[in-house]
Order: C-alpha cells, then sequence, then structure tokens
C-alpha cells in the first residue's frame, strides 16, 4: 500500500536500520540503571540488527529484517511493558518506524497491540499508542480478527480519556480504524473479482439467515468488516458487543457519524455482498421487446443497418401508434414501450429533418398527457429491468435541442424573419415560434397524402421541443398534484395514498434532470417577454416539485440556474460559485443546471454578449460586490432586463419553497447580495433597503457612499420598491419556517457578513452590508421564537462589533442593540416572567464588555439606558447585574475616555436616583462597587466627587430598605458601603480624599446604630485600621518635591504653600483620617467594650496615635496629640466646666509625679501587661494609674492594663 493509505512507505533501507539502531541504543542507555532486561535485550538486538545489515544486499533486506522482526523488537516490546514513560516513547517511535517500513511480521503484531492495549490501561503515552494502532490497521491486513478488534477498542477507550488531546486523536483514530476496515474490504473485492449480487433479494432473507449459510464464505476483511459493523449497530441500540470486547460505553453521535461515513463511502460493499445488503429489491432485469414496427431488425444488428418503412407507411404508423398509446396503453403495455422506443430512435436520428419533427410532434402529444405519464411510470418503471421511459423521453427531447441549436447557429437563414416576434437567438440567426405549434395541429402527421416528406423548416422543430418541455412541466406537477385536485376522485386508501407518492416521486426524478437542462438552454435563447415567463415558470414549478418531493439534488440545480441567469453573464461562476460553502453544496450535481451547450455548441461566449448587446435591454451598470475572492476586482458588469425577470422568480420561488431550501440558502442569499449591489440597491439598519433616488436617512449611521459606478436606467426605477418589497417579504415570511430551516437562513447570512468581515479586513473597498441588515430583519420577526435563534445571531454580532473596520463595527452594534431593544419590548409586551429569557437577551451585552472599541461600547450604553427606561420594574435580578456590570466594566477600563465615562456615570447616578427602590437587594452590593470604582477613576475628578455624595445618597436607601431583608444581608451591605468609602478615602487626589473621609465620617455618625457589634467589629479591623494603615503608608511614601500638577484629574489649580507637595497633602489626609478613627471610636466604645478584643482594638489604636504623633511634621503631631486626648477624655467643653478641668489638670500633673517612679520599674514592658490578675484590673483604686486618672471627673472607667498602655505611650512622647 501508498504512504498515503497507511501501508509501507518506500524509503532508503539503510536509514531505516541506522534509525532503529538509534533508538535501540537510546533505549539501552535509558535502561542501564533500572531496566537491566531491557538493556540485554536491546544490546542483542543491535547485534542482530548490526548481522542482518552488513550480510544483506539491499534487495534482500527488507525480507531479511521481516524474519528478524520478533528478535529486533523483543527490546521493544520489553520497553512498553516497564511502563517507564521515557522507555515507551522510545519503543512506541521505533515500533513506529518497524511498521512503516514494513518489517512487522504477523506474529509480532498480536503480541505489540497486546501492550499496547495494556499501555492503554495503564494511560501511558496515549497519543503515542494511538499513532502506532493507526498505523497497524492501515498496513496491508497486518492484524485482523482478535487483534483488529483490540485495535478498535484501544481507540474507542482512549476517546474518554481524561487529555482533551488524547480525545481528539482518539476520535479521528476511530474513524480511520473504520474507514481502514472497510476499505480493505473494497481491495480484497477487487483482487478476487468479486461480482455485483443479483437482485432482487427473497423476503425470506434475513440477517439470522445471512449468519448462519454465509460467515464462512466471506474473506477475512468481509468478515471483519460484518462484524464491525453488527457491533456498530449494537452500540447504537446500546447493547453488548460481540467482536469489540471490553467496550462499554461509546459516544452516540460518533457511532452514527461512522455509520453514516459507512454508507457513503463503500457503497460497493454493500452491492457486492449479501450480508451487508438486504434491500435491493428494485433491482431491474427486463428483456426487451420487439418494436413494432412495419419491418423487422435483422439477426445482426451492429452489422446491418436498421431499415424504417416508408414515409406514408411510418406516419400512419406513428398515428395509430400514439392512438393506442393515449387510449389503449393499459392493454397494450409492453406494445406502448416499444413504440416509444421506436418514436426515440427516430427522434436520435440524424438522416433527416422530417423523421425527428414526426417523433417530436408524436412526443408532443404524449407528454401532454398527464395520465398517460403516470401509468408509464407505474406500468414500466417499477418491473425489474424495465427502461425508465420518461426520462429517456425527456432527455431525447433535450438532446435533440442541443443539436437544433448548434445546427441553427452554422446555417443560414432561409427567410427574413421578424425579430419582434417570441422566438430564440442563436448566434446570428433568429428563429421564431412556429404558428402550427400546437396540441390540436400537426404538420406531418397530416401529410396523409404525400409520399415523400417535404422541407420543415428548423424553426419548426425548436418550437415543437420548446413546446414539448413546456407541456412534459405541466404534466409532472398534474401528475404530483393529481392527490390535491378537486376535479379527481381523492384517494380513500392508504395503499392509494402511497401508490401515488411512489409514482409522482419516480416521474419527477426521472424527468428533472434532462427537463431542467432543456429549459435553461431556451432560456438563454429566449428574447421575448412571453417567452422568457414561460420558461421561468416551468423553472419555479420544478423548484416546488423538488421541494414537495424532496429531492435537494434537483432542488439545488434549479435554484443554481435561477442564481446563475440572475446576475450578469460569467458573473456567477467567477464570484458566487467561488465561496466554499456554495460550491460543496453543488456536489454531484453541479452540472445539472449548467447550460453547457454555450461553451460547447455555441462558439465562443462572445455571441452570447452580442446577444445581450443586440436584444436584451441593459436596465443598470455596476461594479464587482466586493467578496474575499475577489476583493481587488473593478470590473463593470451591466444588468438586463432578462436578469431582473430571472432575480424576481429567483425571488418569488424561495419565497414559495423558503422552508426547504436549507443549505440552498447560502448560494440563493450569495446571488440576492451580488444582485443588489450591482443595481445599487441600499440597506436600513431597521433591516429594510433603499436606492440612491429614494434619499432616505440612515438611521444615525455614518453615511455611506454610494455603491461605485453603479448606473441606473429609468426603465428600472420604477421597478425597484416593487423588488424591495419582495426582498422584505422573503425575509418576513421566515416566522413561518420551522427551526431547521430557519437556522439554514441564519447560516447562510452569518458566512455572508463573515465574508464580508474578511474583505473589510484585507481591502479598503466599500464592503456590503446584506447580510447584517437582513439578519435583523430575520430576528426581529423571529422574536417569538428568539429561543431557537439568540445565540448564533448575537454571537455573530457581537463578532461583528470587534471588527476593526469602523463601519461594519457601526452596523453591528446598530443591529445587536436594536435586536435586544425589540426583544425586550416585546418580553415586557408579552407580560411573561421568564427569568432565564431575559438573560438570554441580555447576555450580548454582557458579551460586549469585552469589545474594546469606545463607539460600541456608546451603543452599548444607550441600549442599557434604553431598557433601564422601558423595563426597569420587570428586570430580575441577574438582567440587574449584568446591566450594572457594563457600568462598572467600563468604570474600570482605562481605555474609556472622559466623555463616555460620563455617559456612563449618567446611567449609575439615573439608577441611584430613579431605580433605586427597584433594584433588587441582592444587587446593591454590586451597584455599591460600582460607584466606587466611578469614584476611583481618574478621568473626571467631578464626577468622581459625584460618585461619593452618591454613596451618601445610597446609605439613606439602605436603611429604608434593610428592615425587609435579613440582618446578616443588611450587614454585609453596610460593611461594603463603609468599605467603599473607605477605599475613596486614600484616593490618590487630595480633593476626592477629602471628600470622602468627611462622607465616611458623616455616614458613620448617621447610621451607626444600624451595624451590629459583630459588624462594628469587622469594620474597625478590616475597614478602619485598614485604612489608617494605608493611610500610613501613603504618607510615608509620599513625596516632598513641589509639584505644578495639583494631581486632580488633568487640571491645575493654584495650591497654597501649605499644600504644594504630596507629603503636605497626605499628611491632612493622616490628620483627617485619624481624627474620624478616633470620633468613630470613641462613639462606638460601649459597643466595642463588649467584645474579647477591646483591648487589642485599644492598643492598635494607641499605636497608630502614637506612630502619627513621632512623626517629624508639626500638623501631624498636634493633632496625634489632640486625637491621644480626645480618645482617651473626650471633648473637654463638652464634659466639664473650665473651673474642674484647671483642677483636675492640677491634681493629675501631681499624682502623675508621684506614681511615674513606681510605674516605670513595675510595668516596664507591655506584654508584662497582660500578667496582670483580675483583682489588679479593679476600678476606683487611687493607688493605681486608673486612680490617679479617676480623680479627674472627665475620665472614663478603664480597667488599669488600658491606662498603662496609654501611660507608656504618654512617656515616650
Amino acid at each position: 500500500m501508498s504512504s498515503s493509505s497507511g501501508g509501507i512507505v518506500a524509503q532508503d533501507p539503510q536509514k531505516f536500520v541506522d534509525a532503529l539502531l538509534n533508538d535501540l541504543r537510546l533505549l539501552s542507555t535509558e535502561a542501564r540503571r533500572k531496566h537491566e532486561s531491557v538493556k540485554d535485550a536491546s544490546e542483542a538486538a543491535i547485534v542482530k540488527l548490526r548481522n542482518i545489515s552488513t550480510t544483506s544486499e539491499s534487495s534482500v533486506l527488507h525480507s531479511n529484517l521481516q524474519n528478524g522482526c520478533n528478535e529486533i523488537l523483543h527490546p521493544l516490546i520489553l520497553g512498553c511493558s516497564t511502563k517507564n514513560p521515557k522507555l515507551v516513547q522510545i519503543a512506541l517511535q521505533s515500533i513506529q518506524r518497524a511498521l512503516q517500513f514494513g518489517i512487522v511480521n504477523d506474529t509480532s503484531a498480536p503480541v505489540i497491540v497486546r501492550e499496547l492495549s495494556n499501555l492503554t490501561e495503564a494511560e501511558c503515552e496515549e497519543l503515542k499508542v494511538l499513532q502506532t494502532i493507526t498505523l497497524f490497521v492501515s498496513a496491508d491486513s497486518l492484524v485482523t480478527g482478535s487483534a483488529l478488534s483490540k485495535c478498535i477498542v484501544i481507540a474507542i477507550k482512549l476517546n474518554f480519556s481524561k487529555d482533551p488531546s488524547v480525545i481528539n486523536a482518539a476520535s479521528a483514530a476511530v474513524r480511520q480504524l473504520f474507514s481502514c476496515t472497510f476499505e480493505r474490504v473494497v481491495q480484497e473485492d477487487g483482487i478476487k473479482s468479486l461480482p455485483v449480487i443479483q437482485f432482487p433479494l427473497s423476503l425470506d432473507i434475513d440477517i439470522n439467515t445471512v449468519t448462519q449459510t454465509n460467515d464462512s464464505k466471506m474473506g477475512v476483511c468481509a468478515a471483519d468488516s460484518f462484524q464491525l459493523l453488527k457491533d456498530l449497530m449494537s452500540l447504537i441500540r446500546r447493547q453488548a458487543t460481540s467482536w469489540l470486547i471490553g467496550v462499554k460505553r461509546f459516544t452516540m453521535t460518533l457511532a452514527l457519524e461512522l455509520l453514516e461515513s459507512i454508507l457513503k463511502n463503500y457503497p460497493s460493499v454493500f452491492f457486492r455482498h449479501i450480508e451487508h445488503a438486504v434491500v435491493l429489491r428494485d433491482i431491474i432485469c427486463p428483456q426487451l421487446l420487439y418494436i413494432l414496427t412495419g419491418k423487422k431488425q435483422s439477426d445482426s444488428p451492429v452489422d446491418k443497418v436498421y431499415e424504417k418503412p416508408p414515409f406514408p407507411v411510418l406516419m400512419r404508423c406513428l398515428r395509430i401508434g400514439l392512438a393506442m398509446v393515449k387510449n389503449y396503453h393499459e392493454i397494450i403495455e409492453y406494445h406502448a414501450e416499444t413504440f416509444i422506443q421506436f418514436v426515440l430512435q427516430l427522434l436520435a436520428s440524424r438522416q433527416a429533418e422530417w423523421q425527428s419533427a414526426a417523433a417530436l410532434e408524436v412526443i408532443h402529444k404524449i407528454v401532454g398527457q398527464p395520465e398517460l405519464l403516470r401509468w408509464l411510470c407505474a406500468t414500466f418503471h417499477f418491473r425489474p429491468k424495465a427502461p425508465k421511459l420518461i426520462e429517456l423521453v425527456v432527455r431525447g427531447i433535450t438532446n435533440y435541442n442541443c443539436r437544433a441549436l448548434r445546427k441553427a447557429v452554422d446555417d443560414e437563414p432561409s427567410e427574413s424573419i421578424d425579430q419582434n416576434q417570441p422566438g430564440f437567438l442563436c448566434g446570428e440567426i433568429f428563429i421564431p415560434i412556429h404558428e402550427n405549434v400546437s396540441a390540436k395541429r400537426w404538420i406531418l402527421l397530416d401529410w396523409l397524402e404525400k409520399h415523400e416528406a417535404g422541407v420543415i423548416p428548423l424553426g419548426y422543430c425548436i418550437s415543437l421541443a420548446y413546446a414539448c418541455l413546456i407541456d412534459v412541466t405541466h404534466s409532472i406537477y398534474a401528475v404530483v398534484e393529481e392527490i390535491n385536485s378537486p376535479t379527481k376522485q381523492p384517494a380513500t386508501t392508504q395503499y392509494e395514498i402511497e401508490l401515488h407518492q411512489k409514482v409522482s416521486t419516480e416521474v419527477f426524478q426521472c424527468a428533472a434532470n434532462s427537463l431542467l437542462h432543456g429549459l435553461t438552454q431556451l432560456l438563454v435563447s429566449s428574447v421575448e417577454d412571453s417567452v422568457m415567463e414561460s420558461l421561468l415558470n416551468c423553472l419555479s414549478t420544478i423548484v416546488i416539485l423538488a421541494c414537495k418531493i424532496n429531492n435537494p439534488e434537483i432542488k439545488d440545480a434549479s435554484l443554481r440556474g435561477l442564481c446563475r441567469y440572475a446576475l450578469p453573464n460569467g458573473y456567477y461562476d467567477k464570484f458566487v460559485n467561488t465561496n466554499p460553502a456554495i460550491a460543496s453544496n453543488a456536489g454531484q450535481t453541479h452540472s445539472v443546471g449548467d447550460v453547457l451547450f454555450l461553451k460547447d455548441h455555441l462558439h465562443t461566449v462572445d455571441n452570447i454578449e452580442m446577444v445581450g448587446a443586440k436584444l436584451d435591454q441593459v436596465i443598470a451598470v455596476g461594479t464587482v460586490c466586493p467578496t474575499f475572492g475577489s476583493s481587488g476586482c473593478n470590473e463593470n458588469f451591466s444588468l438586463t432586463a432578462k436578469n431582473m425577470k430571472v432575480a424576481r422568480t429567483l425571488v418569488l420561488s424561495a419565497d414559495a419553497n423558503g422552508e426547504h431550501l436549507t443549505s440552498t440558502w447560502d448560494m440563493i442569499l450569495a446571488t440576492l447580495q451580488h444582485f443588489t449591489w450591482i443595481i445599487g440597491i441600499k440597506p436600513l439598519p431597521n433591516g429594510d433597503f433603499r436606492t440612491d433616488a429614494s434619499g432616505s436617512e440612515s438611521g444615525g449611521l455614518t453615511n455611506i457612499s454610494s455603491v461605485p459606478s453603479t448606473v441606473l436606467t429609468t426603465a428600472v426605477v420604477g421597478e425597484l420598491p416593487s423588488f424591495n418589497l419582495m426582498l422584505n417579504k422573503l425575509v418576513e415570511h421566515s416566522n413561518k419556517y420551522d427551526d431547521v430551516s430557519l437556522h439554514h437562513v441564519i447560516a447562510s447570512l452569518c458566512e455572508l457578513s463573515s465574508d464580508q468581515m474578511k474583505v473589510a479586513q484585507k481591502s479598503s473597498r466599500e464592503i456590503s452590508f446584506f447580510a447584517i441588515a437582513k439578519l435583523l430583519q430575520t430576528s426581529i420577526v423571529n422574536l417569538y421564537r428568539l429561543d431557537v435563534f439568540w445565540r448564533p445571531i448575537t454571537a455573530h454580532l457581537v463578532e461583528v462589533c470587534g471588527h476593526s473596520h469602523v463601519q461594519l463595527r457601526e452596523w453591528g452594534s446598530v443591529a445587536l442593540t436594536q435586536l435586544v431593544m425589540s426583544a425586550m419590548r416585546q418580553h415586557i409586551a408579552s407580560k411573561e416572567k421568564d427569568t432565564k429569557q431575559q438573560i438570554l437577551i441580555m447576555t450580548p451585552m454582557s458579551q460586549l464588555n469585552e469589545v474594546s472599541f469606545l463607539d460600541v461600547k456608546q451603543r452599548q450604553l444607550d441600549c442599557v439606558l434604553n431598557i433601564l427606561e422601558v423595563a426597569s420594574n420587570t428586570l430580575s435580578n441577574e438582567v440587574w447585574e449584568i446591566l450594572i456590570d457594563i457600568t462598572y466594566q467600563i468604570g474600570q477600563d482605562e481605555r474609556s475616555t472622559e466623555r463616555l465615562i460620563e455617559y456612563a456615570y449618567n446611567g449609575v447616578s439615573q439608577t441611584g436616583k430613579e431605580f433605586l427602590e427597584v433594584l433588587p437587594f441582592k444587587c446593591l452590593k454590586m451597584y455599591l462597587n460600582t460607584i466606587a470604582t466611578f469614584g476611583k477613576q481618574s478621568k473626571s475628578i467631578n464626577i468622581s466627587l459625584s460618585a461619593i455624595g452618591l454613596l451618601w445618597h445610597v446609605s439613606d436607601q439602605i436603611r429604608i430598605r434593610c428592615h425587609h431583608h435579613g440582618e446578616a444581608n443588611t450587614q454585609q451591605i453596610w460593611l461594603v458601603l463603609f468599605e467603599c468609602i473607605g477605599e475613596l478615602c486614600v484616593d490618590s487626589r487630595p480633593a476626592v480624599r477629602k471628600s470622602a473621609c468627611d462622607t465616611l465620617l458623616q455616614t458613620v455618625a448617621s447610621h451607626s446604630d444600624d451595624l451590629t457589634s459583630m459588624s462594628w467589629q469587622i469594620m474597625l479591623t478590616d475597614i478602619l485600621f485598614s485604612l489608617l494603615e494605608k493611610v500610613r503608608v501613603s504618607t510615608q511614601n509620599a513625596s516632598n518635591e513641589r509639584s505644578d500638577d495639583s494631581t486632580s484629574g488633568n487640571q491645575k489649580f493654584l495650591v497654597h504653600h501649605s499644600r504644594d507637595t504630596p507629603a503636605k497633602q497626605w499628611a491632612e489626609t493622616t490628620v483627617r483620617t485619624l481624627f474620624g478613627v478616633v470620633r468613630i471610636f470613641n462613639a462606638q466604645r460601649h459597643v466595642l467594650k463588649s467584645e474579647e478584643n477591646f483591648y487589642e482594638n485599644w492598643s492598635r489604636m494607641i499605636q497608630y496615635i502614637e506612630y502619627t504623633a513621632m512623626i517629624n511634621n508639626p500638623e501631624m503631631s498636634l493633632a496625634a496629640l489632640k486625637d491621644f486626648y480626645e480618645f482617651h477624655f473626650g471633648k473637654m467643653e463638652q464634659k466639664s466646666s473650665p473651673k474642674i478641668v484647671r483642677k483636675a489638670k492640677a491634681v493629675s500633673t501631681d499624682r502623675t509625679q508621684a506614681f511615674s517612679e513606681d510605674t516605670q520599674t513595675s510595668y516596664s514592658g507591655t506584654q508584662e501587661v497582660t500578667d496582670f490578675t483580675q483583682s489588679e484590673r479593679e476600678y476606683g483604686n487611687a493607688n493605681t494609674v486608673s486612680g490617679s486618672f479617676r480623680m479627674l471627673e472627665f475620665a472614663p472607667s478603664l480597667p488599669d492594663i488600658y491606662w498603662h498602655v496609654s501611660w507608656k505611650v504618654t512617656t515616650s512622647l
């Protein structure tokens, strides 16, 4: 096998030997310490390999290596058994080399597979194991039976590994192993020249019979594939497997994909093996009958020419035969078949034109009878080996039409032609529709008196072919719709209904390919409105029938023809069909809708362009719509009136059958995008369209320049409004599609939009916004089921919003915000309280947080404010969190401009002033953090100061609402509020710090009663002490250099010399914060004293005061001394009269001097204070420190231990 299929790789044997020797040496080196057996085996293998290499010629080296495979691979197998990662890596790499070179024999393979299975169980080098088993199965029948099943089991087990990379590799390996297993069957059948099984099969044959009787007849590979197929079905049914032993679980989706791959890629397996195919009962094996003619065919048809009866006899035979077929077809049966085949032979004859004309006249009568077509199908198409007469008839008409058109190009016109009448133009030759072509008038079949045929004009034959194709289209439609016809008796039994479906499907499928080809041939050559309308009507009928019959190939081919001719000549294949998604949908039927005769039978494309220049009116001239593959093309193309008619037919066909189009939407929407671009129709933000002449506003978007070089004629301007209306209806009617069809439409529009995103990324040309506009319109009309489509559309629009192209990003943001607002309005109108749907609607707005462009942020905020205004009373907690988070992200983003910050803060402020009452209590914490974020931002100091005021305002609302919620939640909100204000107290801007400090003191003073003792403890330690520590660090690190900027945003002010450096400014902050914390501590001392750690808090507070007092700054030291005094005694003027104060000072001075000597020795360290007994902490003893202080009337009642701490600070100061 070739390397591409995983077999033996052609390479230099000596290079392989050298590489294997290196691997063995490396394996020996790695194993010399802990794995002596591996080392010894490696050295032995090296000797063996060297001997084989030196004693063997190049021609026999491969076979000698294969013979010595067991000894060479033995150390590798031992290396795998050690489970040592390094040894396993080396061993598996060497095994892979051996597999690629093809030296592994059937004896060693099962042993290696067993070791690979052990490695899998040990979860060792799983990726290497997968690579190795893939090479095993890819080799030419190296592993079969149980070894093959074990390889597949290994891959299946690794598909459930914990490592994502292993899972992906295992999934790919499973697919490849299944494919290799069935590929072997194809090769085995080719070697054995196994014939295709003859059908039909007996109804008695079932799977049990096949297994019992034919199991031994199957080849090795066929048996493996048969067992694998059975086990695959067992896995799908979740039953135990008989061949894939050890598989306990399997992904259902992967099993179905494998089954689909087998059925799609290996049909010959089912055709050649009765075990794999049991349903080939419709294979035909009929016998041909002699044609009913005046003379018989000779015994040697190859050597003798077929003789036809004379003209008079032939004409009468045709008339009789036609009568028999039309009126007595149920009686003559196979004679009707013989007669039709004879007519087809006449049609294909090139000896005389009259023979073809006579055949066309007969066929014209036959195809115009729907009942006759139905009978022909029901009688002959379902019998074994019977020809499909309808297919032969339509194909014969199409082939003759192609031949006649080619001949018309070469022939000279026999008479002058009036080109104003309906007809066809072939090169320079105009062929009118013949007046005698009708269902009641003949020419040849009425020439009963003539002995020889006269001259038949070519136009008559082409006209007959045209009439036949039109009539057969109508007849097929009548056959399919017969069950719904009011003139027919409706089917009453299930059998009749099923028979009708079967026959109508067969009639359409047999005729559709050739019929479509013939109609498109005539459409290109047609030059008159009535003829074009008839042909387009037939093409749209084929689209309807293809959707009704569910034939995707014909549906795609017919619509592809309409797409091709809706655009200028050559445009579709050059610019539209280059899209991979569209080209892939063409598949096997890509050429069905192609007009091959344009290049094969009409000499050059210039002839077609000349036809358009002469007889087709040009209605518009425009450039190519930019696509990723043609963004640099500026070629001009002309749209004709015929293109406009085809485009209208395309839109109507898509509108009528939109639910059945599935993947065909890619092609249709791409064509409409190109068509609207060339004709100058431009999209609007609401999903509608406008033209240059309409002068509509662009809905606030950046003005989009006109499509370059678009020239419209007055003939088309009047048609554009109606065409716009058709496009709108096409999208609006998507609200009637099922979910799957809607997803196809959305996927196609997203694909087109993605292509324009690529164009905008690589080119400076103007791009088309067709896809985004239609996405918005499609979404709005389907809002009643937004759960179905919301995620893919919004995800794509979010991606568009992140594009670097300004206009594209603007369109994406407008479309997304309009869609979200429309969805929210509809949700409110429905009066449904569906939290999940609200979250689904608002999730795209949250995803826009990842987009860094400011214009997108602006529209995001517009949407948020709009939703707050219209839906604030109905929003769930989760949606409120999303809205608040949007403003929070903008506030903390350093890239946000001052204008954007102001706009976002307006929303935050509006929430606090107008919507705070409806804001869920659970969202208050997030809202407070958001306000604090705007207080911290540095773009605008006014917003920071306003945010501090807003926190003060919110605190009042918290107090009002806290009574309706639990104590735990309430306390948490208060702590978050104080924490937010505390963080602003250490802002880098003095004005913000001053305002925050004042607000913190006022807020605590106003709402201190709302905090519990536990909350006060948390606030003191986590907020207030943390604030003092941050201020201390900032003050310590502050610079003493004078700055021109006052650090108040970007504004500069004249600053007093006492505040002209950061150090002086932070000194003021230190004074304010220490004063505020002391006041708060004193005010809540009665609460804090009840806690066990009050002494620790007291000591820590004393330490902050001491540190501040000892700083080399007079302002801070003086303020700290005042705070020290107030911390112990409060405000003197509020507690005692001046007289009492003076007396207290005198007493305090005397007693302090007397007491100082004793206390300096007794209480020298703060650690010793903790050893005091409870009796020493009693109050009121005049011989203690507290007793000496309590001689003052205003001294607080504290234990001695606290006074000792304070006294030490006093002495140190």
